[in-house]
């Protein structure tokens, strides 16, 4: 029996849930306009151009900022300590008046030396069986260095040098001396050598210099430290107890 109502050719009375959707296109948003590649390069630019301008004032900042330090820290740096290389007038003229000193002693050293060279010459030529200018550089021969001041003053200095040499006892003990008491000794013998009445030609007889008497005169053995000091000073022009070394 029929079904009213029911077509089962497709016809009116077809479910309309079994009907396909219809397809439809989804228009675009209203009022949106989608970009283009010229407008994102276009922002792209601009974004770089901001970028780069910040950097730049980002390294201007830092500049500033360690500029700022360094005077900062001036101004906590402790001041540098005087100049110690300045020199005040008093001290300017006190190292002049030493190097001229130094100067003048150089120069009265070197005139020394060229008069006790002329002596040990003279020596020589009176000793031929001695090299007295040798002597000067003998090792062995003890002479202290006052006993070598002497000998460079004194006009008989190179005589009193062969006497050393040939008395090398009593020129160990004269070595051992303080110098004054060996300048002492030393004047002695130079006066004993050039007094004109003395019968002995040659060297004087070796002195008992810690004794203190031997060829000495009366005259000489009687004075006083302060008077033998005063005639070595007069024979050797304003020097009694020179240091120089030969």
């Amino acid at each position: 029996m029929a079904v009213e109502g029911t077509n089962t050719q497709g016809g009116e009375g077809q479910n309309p849930a079994q009907d396909p959707a219809p397809q439809t296109t989804q228009d675009p948003t209203p009022g949106v306009v989608e970009p283009d590649a010229q407008s994102l390069r276009t922002e792209l630019d601009e974004t770089n151009r901001k970028l780069q301008a910040a950097n730049a004032q980002a390294k201007a900042e830092r500049h500033k900022r360690a500029a700022l330090q360094g005077q900062l820290e001036s101004f906590q740096t402790p001041a540098a300590p005087p100049d110690e290389s300045f020199i005040s007038v008093t001290d300017a003229q006190r190292i002049a008046q030493e190097e001229v000193a130094r100067s003048q002693q150089v120069a009265d050293n070197a005139k020394l030396d060229e008069g006790f060279n002329k002596r040990l010459a003279v020596a020589n030529e009176k000793h031929k069986d001695i090299d007295v200018t040798g002597l000067v550089n003998d090792d062995t021969l003890p002479i202290s260095p006052a006993m070598a001041g002497v000998l460079k003053q004194d006009e008989l200095g190179a005589e009193l040098l062969v006497w050393l040499h040939q008395n090398r006892d009593k020129a160990a003990e004269l070595s051992t001396l303080t110098p004054e008491r060996a300048a002492v000794e030393l004047g002695r013998i130079s006066s004993k050598m050039s007094d004109p009445g003395s019968t002995n030609s040659g060297a004087p007889d070796p002195i008992n210099p810690l004794g203190g008497s031997g060829v000495s005169s009366k005259d000489e053995e009687s004075m006083s430290t302060k008077e033998l000091e005063a005639k070595l000073r007069e024979q050797r022009g304003g020097s009694a107890f020179p240091r120089d070394a030969l």
